[in-house]
């Protein structure tokens, strides 16, 4: 028993430690985990891979797929650094076609439309999805998508939870709290 609660409490701090959140309530809530990434700027493809091998809470992290005018929300929401931050959207450079690096069906879109200039523009090489969060009223604004060159900027990681993995952090949780 004390070998499960200190696996629990590793996980659990390192949850913290590691900065994910979970959308568990309001409209659209998923029970994904998110991470913000600010500290390191990557390249699109360098931020995709660095996703991919992180292990964070035990679970497989890809760039961040929006699927929703409510996730949408609920990120822009959670942003606070005045950056562009990665997605995971990538544009096919022959057909010129968009897909999530997950496979999730392209339905949502949200991109930027400023003065008869809107996204995407298609201009080649700008192939990867950014989230733009300028809270001065910047060239992107808050919420919504551009695509870009791949260029070094922050990125948005999402995860999501098995029913067992799920089950795990829940018993974690209740053991730490009966242990006192």
């Amino acid at each position: 028993m004390k070998k499960i609660t200190m696996f629990c409490a590793v996980l659990c701090v390192c949850g913290v430690a590691q900065a994910a959140f979970q959308w568990t309530t309001g409209t659209g809530a998923n029970g994904h985990y998110y991470e913000v990434i600010t500290a390191t700027e990557l390249t699109w493809d360098d931020a995709k891979a660095a996703a991919e091998a992180s292990t964070a809470l035990g679970l497989d992290w890809t760039l961040a797929t929006i699927t929703s005018e409510e996730e949408n929300n609920f990120l822009s929401n959670a942003l606070t650094a005045d950056v562009k931050y990665w997605l995971g959207g990538i544009q096919d450079a022959s057909t010129l076609e968009w897909s999530w690096v997950t496979g999730e069906a392209w339905s949502y879109t949200n991109w930027q439309y400023d003065n008869g200039d809107s996204e995407p523009d298609n201009d080649a090489p700008d192939q990867y999805i950014h989230l733009g969060f300028s809270t001065q009223g910047g060239e992107y604004p808050v919420g919504y998508w551009a695509d870009l060159k791949p260029k070094e900027r922050a990125y948005i990681v999402e995860a999501v939870p098995e029913p067992a993995t799920l089950a795990l952090l829940g018993l974690g949780g209740l053991l730490l709290r009966r242990k006192k």
